[in-house]
């Protein structure tokens, strides 16, 4: 109405405007004019806003009234969201009244029997145990829902905490404490299965230097085994053993040369040197997942067998080679090699917890 009124003022005052410049132009030609009777201006009717079209309300027998059934006096009831936020993180709504406000006006479509809940709409939770849930074969966004946004807008995104543990007990107690605690709750985020996960063994497996050993005569396996654990014990930490010495077979080892690193070649075939064979070793021990530098050091001192083949190498170049240069080649193992002490898997004692902080940001 002001609008409409401060038009009407805006014309009149305009057209008495352009009577005048009328008049006073008109007293300055000799033409004849016809008198007209004044027109009163006519009041513009503000044009009708366009009603919104209706959603088409749904039949009761389809309307899903997904917090009826919730008895609101047996716990804190909380409601997850997962799907609110089309791909963000869950909303979370703790507000008591204003779920109980919404108990009777709040609902979904029926799903279909059968839908898959993999991803639910809707989870239902009291005391951080889930007590019903409303599957989610399409995953509508819900705050575009006017049975909903009003709701929604009173929920809120809560920080979700990725905690991991090396310690079995204060995993467990960290669970313990978050069942007590209010402002934490695991909710939606427990995980299905194995929960809590059980006692995790941590392992270590170490490549020993490869052994190098003489072509003939016999290698006594059993007392070299007895030496391997001997050296390693002697620098495993309380609680750790050794639980297996693997070798991977004697490997043989062929010419190559220095300046490409291909091996060299007769007839076809590589050259194998005759006078050393090649040992891989590996220990597997339980109970922990690292060793110190130190350690490292003194299990290398400790195993070493190497078998020096520079004269027998020599005589074998030249002779076959029929060359005078020895260091244009070097023995290349048909394996891995290695000359100190080292890790090759580590499996660690840790824990994956992860859970909401339902504290409200400062």
């Amino acid at each position: 109405m002001i609008r409409i009124a401060s038009f009407l003022v805006f014309f009149i005052g305009a057209a008495v405007a352009f009577g005048a410049f009328y008049v006073a132009r008109g007293s300055e030609t000799d033409a004849p004019r016809t008198a007209t009777a004044p027109v009163e201006p006519v009041a513009a009717e503000a044009p009708e806003t366009p009603a919104e079209p209706e959603t088409p309300d749904l039949p009761e027998a389809q309307k899903l009234y997904y917090l009826a059934d919730i008895d609101f006096d047996q716990g804190e009831i909380t409601v997850v969201y997962p799907a609110a936020g089309q791909g963000q993180t869950a909303v979370i709504l703790r507000d008591q009244a204003a779920l109980r406000a919404a108990k009777d006006t709040a609902f979904l479509p029926q799903i279909q029997t059968g839908a898959d809940d993999s991803t639910p709409l809707v989870q239902i939770f009291r005391a951080d145990t889930q007590i019903a849930t409303v599957p989610c074969p399409t995953c509508p966004d819900l705050s575009t829902d006017p049975d909903h946004a009003a709701l929604l807008e009173q929920a809120l995104p809560h920080q979700i905490v990725h905690d991991n543990f090396s310690d079995h007990d204060t995993y467990l107690a960290t669970i313990d404490a978050i069942s007590t605690d209010p402002n934490f709750m695991l909710l939606d985020l427990r995980p299905a299965a194995d929960f809590p996960t059980a006692p995790i063994d941590p392992a270590l497996t170490i490549s020993l230097p490869t052994a190098v050993v003489q072509s003939v005569g016999t290698f006594d396996s059993a007392a070299f085994d007895a030496q391997i654990r001997t050296a390693i014990d002697a620098q495993l930490p309380d609680g750790a053993t050794i639980t297996a010495v693997t070798t991977e077979g004697f490997r043989p080892a062929f010419l190559a040369d220095k300046d490409n690193g291909q091996f060299v070649s007769a007839g076809g075939q590589p050259i194998a040197f005759p006078d050393a064979r090649f040992l891989p070793i590996s220990v597997t021990i339980s109970g922990t997942d690292h060793l110190s530098d130190a350690a490292y050091d003194a299990i290398t001192q400790a195993t070493l067998m190497e078998f020096n083949v520079d004269d027998q190498f020599e005589t074998f170049v030249t002779s076959r080679l029929q060359t005078t240069c020895v260091d244009c080649y070097f023995l290349k193992v048909d394996g891995p090699f290695y000359r100190s002490t080292r890790p090759t898997a580590q499996t660690p004692e840790r824990y994956a917890l992860t859970y909401y902080d339902l504290r409200e940001a400062p």
